[in-house]
């Protein structure tokens, strides 16, 4: 007879299943790793929130668009809209000049700007002081009353010499203001150097521009020069 042990109902296996059993009970338990993991320790906090910077008592929801600070509500806002600071001034944007081209409504405007007249005012100082002596004599006296057209509205005593108190007119001006010229020309001092070289250049200059304009017939025209103006229109009636 054989030896394995049978069951009563005459299986063989009994014991092979047994073993097996008693295999499994043996073995430790592993952790199910299908579970997720508890991160809570990883997981990022969220952010606390700040409170209104007006009532200080409730979460803020707003933030000022001109400052730092936050708000709550629009009664808040509002609060502090009234009372915010007032904003620092912006500096003034700076347009760039646009100089204006001087208009050629003068028969001297070729003078205007000219550096050779700069460059010799700046050799003889004294010229500017000395052409508005030159230009003072061709002005009616202080103490002479008159009207437009020469005519007085005084009339002189009858013991007064008549060429003393000839009536001004824009002529007598003219020839006055020429012997002024022609004195301060022959001057042998430096004076006189810067005259007589102002003389020379102004012609110069006006000779260049001459094709342009009608200098002559625009001089005729002038009723009167202004300043340095009228010692260059002195100079060409004189006929240099």
């Amino acid at each position: 007879m054989s030896d394995i042990p049978q069951s009563a109902d005459g299986d063989e296996h009994v014991a092979p299943r047994a073993h097996l059993a008693t295999a499994e009970a043996s073995q430790p338990e592993l952790p199910d790793n299908s579970l997720p993991a508890d991160d809570s320790s990883t997981a990022p906090k969220p952010k606390p929130r700040t409170i209104c910077g007006v009532c200080n008592k409730e979460a803020s929801k707003y933030k000022c668009p001109k400052c730092p600070l936050a708000y709550c509500s629009v009664a808040c806002s509002r609060t502090h809209r009234d009372n915010h600071p007032p904003s620092e001034p912006r500096p003034p944007v700076l347009e760039p000049e646009v100089k204006e081209k001087p208009k050629d409504n003068h028969p001297f405007s070729v003078l205007d700007g000219s550096m050779e007249l700069q460059q010799l005012f700046r050799k003889y100082p004294n010229l500017p002081s000395r052409l508005k002596q030159i230009y003072d004599t061709t002005l009616p006296p202080k103490d002479e009353s008159f009207v437009k057209g020469g005519l007085p509205t005084k009339v002189p005593p009858v013991y007064a010499s008549k060429k003393n108190n000839e009536p001004w007119t824009q002529d007598i001006g003219l020839r006055r203001g020429q012997q002024a010229l022609r004195q301060a020309r022959t001057d042998p001092g430096e004076d006189g150097d810067g005259v007589r070289e102002y003389c020379e250049l102004v012609l110069y200059l006006l000779s260049k521009s001459e094709k342009e304009n009608d200098v002559t017939e625009l001089v005729r025209q002038e009723a009167a020069m202004e300043d340095a103006k009228l010692i260059e229109k002195l100079m060409q009636s004189e006929g240099r």
